[in-house]
């Protein structure tokens, strides 16, 4: 029997594989048959699919003997595998469309923009609250970690990861210009693809007060574009129940159990500064006069996209469709803030982990944490907030830019076991990255008075339940 067939090419050597490739098909089925009954509405399927992936990835886990390296088994390799095939496809697909909807879309909000309204307010609101909530998540990050004493006394095992080089302010504003738009389109680089947009659509808009005729095909193109866009978004975020099975049973499956209890602690505390960052976010909403109870409700399905994505360019296109849908935003302004949102200031990742990170290495080595370090370390976080990717892995980035900057980057190799479980942590920093960008879209549009409250105090509905 050829065994490179099985290995290289089915990637189906052991019977373990297929019994939970079968297990993974038969929950598709439970799914559909709820969906096309109509048993339980979308929120209810995307809870269930929670808690489905969840005990998918300890079953495996289970019946491989609770291995302390998950990957070294090569029947649970096989099943990642497969699994990847659902869950990182899923994401494949978000990806697909979030360039060009961020193009169409912003190129589209200017063009349509009323005369008497400001994109300077827009932009510098956006801006201004996502670093403020960034800078509020770093200093409950400090608080915690000083309060836990994280790092003091502890001794992480040194691992292989290396500290990236840090490039100035300057450098990192000027390389958000866009010389070459075709080139960031195709990289993917969101924030220069929204200054290309908008330069494109006060263009038009110029044009227009010339000769409407002239770029009135280009208008009518780009609504096409765009409403075909907003339609394939719509149909991949509908198979989203499907695509959590496989992101929680991979991830769980994947990093295994032991590693997060060797590094309680940290992802202890960092889960709870998530938790009351969160809760800052709808204090901040009740603030505005926006119901923290209707918000959760209104945006469940972004953030539960975000918590097993891991992904805050992933999650834009659902971020985008519940905020005008279920929560009355305005498009455009839903669009444009996600868009920063999903680029920068992001609280939990350049906020409350980068500082957690700091303050846990500087205890480590014995380095003074005292009002003068905090201050820098503040200062850093909002200078730094903004140009980082939302996708997973990015913030290895993230973290290099603080440590490098407070004289502590020959130590970045301190932080290999809490690496280990990255793809945990990832899921939290991750909901609370898009719950800060959800919240301040909201915000900023109530204060520019485009948050329609009949929308956003009334009940989601989507479809009938029955009981």
């Amino acid at each position: 029997m050829n065994t490179t067939f099985f290995e290289a090419f089915l990637v189906f050597t052991q019977v373990q594989t297929g019994i939970f490739i079968a297990l993974l098909i038969g929950l598709f089925i439970l799914l559909k048959y709820l969906e096309k009954k109509e048993i339980i509405n979308l929120s209810a399927r995307l809870m269930l699919a929670t808690f489905l992936g969840l005990g998918l990835g300890l079953a495996i886990l289970l019946v491989a003997g609770m291995p302390e390296t998950p990957l070294a088994v090569t029947w649970i390799n096989e099943v990642r595998t497969w699994y990847g095939l659902v869950a990182d496809g899923f994401m494949a697909l978000l990806r697909m469309l979030v360039v060009p909807l961020v193009l169409v879309s912003i190129i589209r909000v200017i063009v349509n923009m009323e005369g008497g309204k400001s994109v300077g307010k827009l932009v510098s609101r956006g801006v201004g609250m996502l670093i403020a909530t960034t800078l509020i998540g770093a200093t409950i990050g400090i608080f915690f970690a000083q309060i836990f004493g994280l790092g003091t006394g502890a001794e992480l095992v040194y691992g292989s990861e290396e500290v990236r080089e840090m490039t100035s302010i300057v450098s990192t504003i000027f390389n958000l210009i866009p010389d070459n738009p075709f080139a960031a389109l195709s990289a993917g680089a969101i924030i220069p693809v929204i200054i290309f947009a908008t330069f494109v659509g006060f263009a038009i808009r110029m044009q227009r007060g010339k000769d409407v005729k002239v770029v009135q095909p280009f208008i009518d193109f780009n609504e096409a574009v765009y409403a075909i866009i907003m339609n394939m978004a719509q149909t991949v975020i509908g198979w989203l129940p499907y695509a959590i099975i496989a992101l929680l049973a991979n991830t769980i499956a994947s990093r295994g159990l032991q590693v997060f209890v060797e590094v309680a602690a940290f992802a202890g505390v960092f889960v709870l500064s998530v938790l009351v960052m969160f809760s800052v976010h709808l204090v901040i909403l009740t603030l505005n006069g926006l119901n923290p109870v209707k918000y959760v409700q209104n945006i469940g399905k972004a953030l539960i996209l975000a918590f097993t994505s891991r992904s805050s360019l992933g999650t834009l296109p659902a971020s985008i469709e519940t905020l005008t849908q279920n929560a009355g935003l305005n498009q455009g302004t839903a669009t444009f803030v996600m868009s920063l949102g999903a680029n920068g200031g992001m609280n939990g990742s350049a906020g409350i982990y980068s500082a957690m990170i700091s303050i846990m290495i500087a205890n480590m080595v014995g380095h003074p944490v005292d009002v003068t370090f905090i201050v820098m370390l503040l200062l850093v976080v909002a200078l730094s907030s903004f140009g980082i990717a939302g996708v997973p892995g990015g913030i290895m980035l993230t973290i290099s830019i603080p440590l490098t900057a407070l004289g502590l980057g020959e130590y970045f190799a301190l932080t290999a076991a809490v690496f280990a479980i990255d793809p945990i942590l990832d899921m939290f920093r991750t909901f609370v990255n898009v719950s800060g960008a959800l919240t301040t879209s909201l915000v900023v549009g109530k204060s520019l008075d485009e948050v329609d409250t009949t929308v956003f105090n009334a009940a989601v509905v989507e479809g009938p339940v029955k009981a």
